[in-house]
């Protein structure tokens, strides 16, 4: 594995042809990054976020990141980030091959508590389990979308093998397996874009971690478009946990309860073509 990461990355980094790069900014309401303090209960949050794109033929780059509340009575705040480069290339029936480097931790809380004869007292850590790719695959298009973005939808199907090692419940610095369906299409005077992903260690693919995300955009004034969208991130719970079992507080021992296995994030806001 060792002797193909340089390999992979050079591939990744291979000059591709100049295209416009587009950034955005949202408002966003989350669940799955804040409980109460004093119950345990989760609560739904307002956050905001920023999310950088770069497209070209055969090559494209994403970073997001995002800042939530987070902990006891969502006093601290948390950050989230995603981020990948990816670099395609043509192969014969349609298919391509792709290189994909990235990196993402989606912050989630962990629910503790201290019990004591009557008295009960909680507190809650906010922590994320980080997780990297270095994939190899496989990808193909379906649809007149595929050649011209406007001539109607495109389905794009993904699969590869994940070379970078990552820690799931039961299994430590597993290489895993990944697949990715996208769908884009012109809808209501702008562009729907929904997509799937799965993955999982090669050892157990019922432990899997799943992301989804839908998205609709229109072009409101020259370079800007309003973004409407859903991110859905689940199955964090099988990546091994950030939390320790016990901790400290006040020279009291809180023990974890309950993580938050789901992060759904709604987003409204505006992108720019720089």
């Amino acid at each position: 594995m060792i002797k193909l990461l340089p390999v992979l990355l050079s591939a990744v980094l291979a000059a591709a042809p100049a295209a416009a790069d587009t950034i955005g900014v949202a408002g966003n309401m989350q669940s799955g990054t804040c409980r109460d303090t004093f119950t345990g209960e989760a609560d739904t949050t307002q956050s905001v976020s920023l999310e950088y794109r770069h497209e070209s033929a055969g090559f494209s780059a994403m970073g997001y990141g995002r800042v939530a509340p987070s902990g006891g009575n969502c006093a601290d705040s948390s950050f989230s980030f995603d981020a990948e480069i990816e670099r395609r290339f043509d192969v014969a029936g349609g298919w391509y091959g792709l290189a994909r480097l990235g990196a993402e931790r989606t912050t989630t809380t962990g629910s503790y508590r201290h019990v004591d004869g009557g008295l009960v007292l909680f507190a809650a850590v906010a922590d994320g389990s980080p997780a990297y790719t270095s994939l190899l695959g496989a990808g193909r298009c379906f649809g007149p979308g595929c050649a011209d973005a406007d001539a109607g939808g495109a389905w794009r199907v993904e699969l590869g093998a994940n070379l970078a090692p990552n820690d799931y419940v039961g299994e430590s610095g597993a290489q895993s397996g990944h697949f990715r369906v996208s769908h884009s299409r012109p809808l209501l005077g702008g562009e729907l874009e929904a997509e799937l992903d799965f993955e999982a260690p090669w050892a157990d693919f019922g432990t899997a971690v799943t992301g989804q995300r839908i998205g609709w955009s229109r072009e409101i004034s020259g370079r800007f478009d309003l973004t409407l969208g859903l991110r859905r991130k689940s199955g964090l719970d099988h990546y091994q946990s950030p939390f320790d079992p016990t901790i400290q507080l006040d020279g009291r021992p809180y023990h974890l309860g309950t993580t938050d296995p789901t992060v759904t994030t709604f987003e409204v806001g505006v992108r720019a073509e720089l």
